[in-house]
């Protein structure tokens, strides 16, 4: 990701949550990363994770070194980066991206700009571009006998630390929104932590009384611990266990939307747009 015309006082950093799966760095998280990279030539590129646990793991497992968001900011002041823009690949205005806000705000004085990025599902161009890719993903199984189900992740109003989400979970509810002003009818939305829940969702699957099938995709960056354990595990609280036992068939897409074209230009498009509109924090 290195480009000659990057100028050496300015910086892109890429924040995610992480993950410790091969695939998921390179091609899923990685893929994000490099169309975030490639649409600010001038920067320098670099990378930071949420997780304290995934960055620990990586370290001792795979010898790879991946900052803390707290770390790669000081690292980056160290060493004489002044302008710096964070693009988050969050999917919402979540407890994540809050949390990641309050951070740069505490590093504020040791640079003298920071732009911030906005989550990928910002405004309603981005919720129907998201639509698309999604269409496009799964339109295989668009039978009239599949429900095609996307698994959010769903986040917290206000955590424990105090952090206040400016907008969470009514994304998913608009996103809905949008599959069925698309014409999408067999397409829903529910999410592990909130609102449209499994339950709303079984709920809707039940109610329609055709479906003999069931295909389920994380709406995530990555297909993670998540994708793999409370989507499509054996567990019997998993989505693919209790469907099952609904009495449908059940097909799981282990792919997460970092893999999609237009989700990796969505994340670049946030980040020049923070940098072109001077969306500064500081």
């Amino acid at each position: 990701m290195n480009h000659t015309k990057q100028k050496r006082n300015q910086a892109v950093l890429a924040v995610s949550f992480g993950t410790t799966d091969p695939f998921s760095l390179n091609y899923e998280i990685g893929a994000a990363e490099r169309a975030v990279a490639e649409a600010l030539p001038d920067f320098e590129f670099r990378r930071a994770f949420a997780s304290r646990f995934i960055i620990d793991r990586l370290k001792l497992r795979d010898g790879i070194q991946i900052d803390h968001i707290v770390q790669a900011l000081e690292r980056a002041a160290d060493d004489g980066i002044t302008v710096l823009a964070v693009q988050p690949t969050y999917f919402t205005y979540g407890y994540e991206y809050a949390a990641l806000e309050h951070m740069l705000r505490e590093k504020k004085d040791r640079f003298e700009r920071i732009y911030l990025g906005q989550p990928l599902l910002h405004s309603d161009t981005d919720l129907e571009t998201a639509v698309s890719a999604a269409i496009q993903k799964t339109a295989a199984y668009d039978d009239g006998k599949t429900a095609v189900c996307f698994m959010g992740h769903g986040t917290r109003q206000q955590d424990t630390s105090g952090f206040i989400v400016k907008e969470a979970d009514g994304v998913y509810i608009r996103l809905q929104e949008k599959f069925a002003r698309a014409g999408c009818k067999n397409h829903y939305v529910a999410t592990m932590q909130a609102v449209p829940s499994f339950e709303e969702l079984a709920e809707k699957l039940q109610r329609n009384g055709t479906y003999q099938r069931a295909v389920l995709m994380p709406l995530m960056l990555s297909a993670g611990r998540h994708a793999e354990r409370d989507m499509a595990g054996d567990g019997q609280d998993s989505w693919k266990s209790r469907l099952l036992a609904l009495g449908y068939e059940v097909v799981c897409v282990m792919e997460g939307f970092g893999q999609i074209k237009l989700i990796q230009k969505l994340y670049a498009a946030h980040a020049c747009s923070a940098v072109k509109l001077n969306n500064c924090l500081i």
